[in-house]
């Protein structure tokens, strides 16, 4: 048997400006050591490592369950982090499928690579986000443009509520 293994896998999807990274795994085996496990999480702004795959008991990495900033290894906060990426739908060959965006309280925005050309869109209805603000700022009624595009008002208002919305 070999002194050390190592297996190594990685995830990403193919973008506009080349490989956009999502997740990278290694298992390196020692002989007479246990397993190092080591998973680089990627969020598209920094890239996030989870300590707690070096631990072998369940429990413990359940209780630990961190995911560090790679860069100076600050310590994020796991529930809003996890809370964003189940917004993130992967399809059967682990490709992300579709974002639901966390901006809008009412509207269902989402992104899907596959419709709108990858831009916002609203769920129900499958119009661009950008097509129905353009008709709402050209002077339409909210009624009109939910009549055009099949899109409910309570979620055009909330869609117009998130663009207006100044920056703090």
């Amino acid at each position: 048997a070999p002194l050390v293994t190592r297996q190594m896998s990685s995830d990403g999807t193919l973008g506009p400006d080349g490989l956009v990274p999502r997740r990278y795994d290694e298992r390196t085996k020692v002989a007479f050591r246990d397993a190092r496990i080591a998973s680089l999480q990627f969020d598209g702004a920094e890239v996030l490592l989870d300590i707690s795959t070096d631990l072998d008991d369940p429990a413990e990495r359940q209780a630990l369950g961190d995911l560090v900033v790679v860069r100076n290894g600050q310590r994020v906060f796991n529930d809003v982090v996890k809370s964003y990426l189940k917004r993130i739908k992967d399809d059967a060959e682990g490709y992300v499928h579709l974002i639901r965006l966390p901006a809008y309280s009412v509207a269902e925005v989402i992104v899907d690579p596959t419709r709108g050309f990858g831009q916002p869109i609203f769920a129900r209805g499958g119009v661009r986000l950008e097509d129905a603000l353009s008709l709402f700022r050209a002077g339409e009624s909210l009624g009109e443009v939910a009549e055009e595009f099949g899109v409910p008002i309570p979620e055009l208002e909330d869609a117009v509520r998130v663009a207006t919305r100044v920056a703090a």
